[in-house]
């Protein structure tokens, strides 16, 4: 149950940095 948790936690924190340099490079495209 614990390890379960940990791995939602991780694949959420995960995607969202993804997230977050997708938008970062897009921004970098167009400057």
């Amino acid at each position: 149950m614990k390890a379960e948790k940990a791995r939602k936690i991780v694949e959420f924190i995960i995607s969202l940095l993804s997230f977050l340099v997708g938008r970062k490079q897009k921004k970098r495209d167009d400057n």
